[in-house]
């Protein structure tokens, strides 16, 4: 039995590992694959959609068998798009790391006019747009995935949107007028719900990628530090540390489960992270934001 997966990649290991050369000495067996394991112990392929190069394993002595692509209904098109999710990943990743700190990194704009908000706040409109929209691409060009993973990936988006808007919304109101509702509703309630939100996108890419082909080079893995340490500076900044903390202490423990996969990126994100928010910690006693001790 072959359980599903990368369809290329399953194709090479199988060569390599000398497994397809076992199967074509085997006699009056059943051989069984599932999703992209099916394709890779057929002859034939039934659906373009599935074309791949011709590293397929051939079954000498053996009937052909073919495939096609399982739908969801009669009229039902493909449950994902053509191609890697890789790009869009990327894309999420370098959105999240940077516009996740505009709110420090743009502060020197000042304010618009003689008016209460600043340019920071305007700009920091776009980041529910730049961070959900490649993170739902991602999911999409993925290819079928579970569909706890669209609804993890769904209610973390409207928890997102929802905290960014409160924070966003209640920080322009304490700057013009600083009460203890506004500052509940922005440094607590907005915070939560925006970390909280992100996480759960977070977990959704992490469950249906990390078991993956991995992607290796040096790009993947900065962009993986990159969103480690800004994870954990806007928990750190936002009052979320220990949330933030348990967070990246899952997505680690998830990370050396799937360290075969693309799970092993996770790790170049997940463990600087607890290093930063622990140190952090045990630096200070307890977990000031950064701002309050002079750091921003």
């Amino acid at each position: 039995m072959v359980e599903g997966g990368d369809p290329r990649y399953l194709a090479n290991r199988m060569r390599e590992s000398g497994l397809a050369d076992l199967f074509r000495t085997l006699t009056g067996t059943v051989q069984v694959g599932l999703d992209a394991g099916s394709m890779v112990m057929t002859t034939s392929r039934g659906s373009p959609a599935m074309a791949c190069p011709a590293v397929w394993v051939k079954h000498d002595g053996m009937a052909p068998l073919g495939s096609s692509t399982h739908r969801s209904g009669a009229a039902a098109g493909p449950v994902g798009g053509p191609g890697r999710p890789t790009v869009w990943l990327a894309a999420t990743a370098v959105a999240y790391s940077v516009l996740h700190h505009v709110g420090s990194g743009l502060a020197w704009l000042g304010p618009v006019g003689s008016g209460p908000t600043r340019w920071a706040d305007w700009i920091d409109l776009a980041t529910p747009y730049a961070f959900l929209l490649p993170a739902a691409m991602t999911l999409w060009r993925a290819g079928e995935i579970p569909a706890a993973a669209w609804l993890a990936y769904l209610v973390g988006a409207v928890t997102y949107v929802e905290g960014h808007g409160v924070h966003l919304s209640a920080n322009s109101i304490s700057n013009a007028r600083p009460t203890e509702a506004a500052h509940l509703w922005d440094e607590v309630v907005g915070h939560y719900l925006w970390f909280i939100g992100s996480m759960l996108v977070w977990a959704a890419l992490a469950t249906t990628l990390s078991r993956r082909r991995p992607v290796r080079g040096p790009l993947p893995a900065l962009l993986a530090l990159a969103v480690g340490v800004t994870a954990s500076t806007n928990a750190l900044e936002g009052g979320t540390a220990l949330l933030g903390l348990a967070a990246a202490g899952g997505f680690a423990a998830w990370a050396w489960l799937t360290r075969a996969g693309s799970g092993r990126l996770m790790l170049i994100g997940s463990v600087p992270a607890i290093l930063i928010i622990a140190g952090w910690g045990m630096w200070n006693a307890g977990f000031p934001q950064p701002s309050e001790v002079g750091w921003g």
